[in-house]
């Protein structure tokens, strides 16, 4: 039972830290589209660059009342995604889903790319509280402006979290239908680092009907994966995979499989001074 616990734990912090650098990559991407909009749009997203973010949160706010008298309703709503990032950035979670709730009714029908993406943002920050079924409702909303852009690559990713959400929610049926559907569009794309993550997903839907086969098979395949591809993955996935897969063989009693990949964990672990995942192996 507390292996169970602690492989959930661990596979739900990878999930959680793919999601964060999603994000953070998203906000570049978003003030790059943004700057473009309004000059005061521009000069805000210049002081939150310049690294003072509590600056850039006055000026978001001062840039927020200009374009309040200005009456346009699609900046305003612009201005209120910065202002979420800046929280995001200042670790004020709370108030950043205060302000993208706001530009999520400003922007619908407005600006459907950026209504998409903090659409994403919200489910994201959904996930983090625990608030599963808010988290796929607002995933389906930036869902539906993908679908409308046949934009495959990101489809794939939102199929894959909302499966794990539903996983969450011990909805087992529902999850596998998101997680058969997100391993096609990754299957064709041939995005290795997305079909580990689906096989991740997968894995643990396996790991909840009791088909530990299935599940090590999974993991092996994981496994294999990052020594195919050293360059896509980072030691820290490596480690909890090689720990996972010890875990299940302990639980169909091969302990020498066990050993071996938990063997192979701890020397990461060693190698890099992950000190918790060092007393976890």
């Amino acid at each position: 039972m507390q292996i169970n616990k602690l492989r959930y734990g661990i596979l739900t912090l990878v999930v959680v830290l793919n999601l964060t650098r999603a994000l953070g990559s998203a906000i570049q991407e978003e003030f790059e589209y943004m700057r473009h909009k309004h000059v005061a749009l521009a000069q805000a997203i210049s002081v939150f660059e310049n690294g003072d973010k509590t600056a850039a949160i006055r000026s978001f706010i001062h840039t927020i009342a200009l374009i309040k008298e200005q009456n346009n309703l699609e900046i305003l709503g612009l201005a209120y995604v910065g202002l979420g990032h800046c929280y995001i950035h200042t670790g004020k979670t709370d108030s950043a889903l205060i302000n993208y709730h706001t530009a999520f009714g400003l922007l619908r029908g407005r600006d459907d790319f950026m209504f998409g993406r903090v659409a994403n943002a919200i489910a994201t920050m959904y996930n983090y509280k625990g608030e599963y079924r808010k988290a796929i409702y607002y995933n389906k909303c930036y869902l539906e402006s993908l679908l409308l852009k046949n934009n495959k690559t990101e489809i794939a990713s939102i199929f894959w979290q909302i499966a794990g959400h539903y996983l969450k929610l011990n909805q087992l049926d529902t999850a596998k239908y998101y997680i058969d559907e997100s391993f096609k569009l990754y299957t064709q794309l041939n995005d290795i680092i997305g079909l580990t993550r689906v096989k991740n997903i997968l894995a643990l839907y396996n790991d909840r009907i009791g088909d530990i086969s299935r599940v090590l098979s999974l993991l092996i395949q994981i496994n294999e994966t990052h020594s195919k591809y050293p360059e896509l993955f980072d030691e820290g996935a490596v480690l909890i995979n090689n720990k996972n897969i010890a875990e299940n063989f302990i639980l169909i009693g091969q302990w020498k499989k066990a050993e071996e990949y938990a063997k192979e964990a701890l020397k990461i672990s060693n190698k890099n001074k992950y000190l918790i995942y060092k007393a976890h192996v």
